[in-house]
C-alpha cells in the first residue's frame, strides 16, 4: 500500500504540479550575468534543484519494490509452516487445514511478485518521464539563454 501511495503521489506531481514548477524554474533561471561561468553555474543549480524535486521519494519506492518479493517469500514460508503443522498432526493432504496453508503460501508469493512487477514497471516509466522532463528543462534554459543574448 505504501508503494502504491508513493508512486501515485509522484505521478500526480509529475503530471499535475511539475508543469507550473517548470515555468517558475524557467522564469527564475539567470539569463544574463557577470560571466558565462556564473550563468552556467546558476543553471546547474537550477537543474539540480529540479532533479531533487522530481526524484523525491523514488529511492524509497525502488527499495520498497525490492522488498516486495522478500515479503512474499516470508508469507510463503509461513504458509508452508501451516502445512507442515497440519501434516504433523496427522491430517491428510486433502484436509482443509493443509489446503489453507498451501493457498496462503501461493497467494503471498503471487502478491509479492505482482506488487514488485507492477511497481517496477511504474517506477521505470516514471523514471523515464523524469529524465525526459529534466532534459526539456535543460533545453528550455539553453534556448532562453540564447534568446537573451
Amino acid at each position: 500500500m505504501w508503494l502504491n501511495t508513493l508512486l501515485l503521489e509522484r505521478y500526480w506531481y509529475v503530471w499535475r504540479i511539475w508543469p507550473r514548477r517548470r515555468q517558475r524554474y524557467l522564469r527564475q533561471a539567470p539569463h544574463q550575468g557577470d560571466s558565462l561561468a556564473w550563468v552556467r553555474r546558476q543553471r546547474a543549480v537550477c537543474i539540480s534543484g529540479a532533479r531533487h524535486e522530481l526524484q523525491q521519494g523514488l529511492r524509497l519506492a525502488r527499495n520498497l519494490i525490492k522488498l516486495c518479493p522478500m515479503l512474499g517469500l516470508l508469507g510463503t514460508v509461513c504458509g508452508m509452516l501451516q502445512v507442515f503443522d497440519a501434516l504433523a498432526l496427522g491430517l491428510s493432504p486433502a484436509d482443509p487445514g493443509v489446503g489453507a496453508g498451501i493457498a496462503s503460501a501461493c497467494l503471498t508469493t503471487l502478491m509479492g511478485m505482482g506488487a514488485a512487477l507492477l511497481g517496477w514497471l511504474l517506477h521505470g516509466r516514471l523514471q523515464r518521464r523524469i529524465t525526459r522532463l529534466l532534459q526539456q528543462l535543460q533545453d528550455g534554459l539553453l534556448c532562453e539563454a540564447e534568446d537573451a543574448n
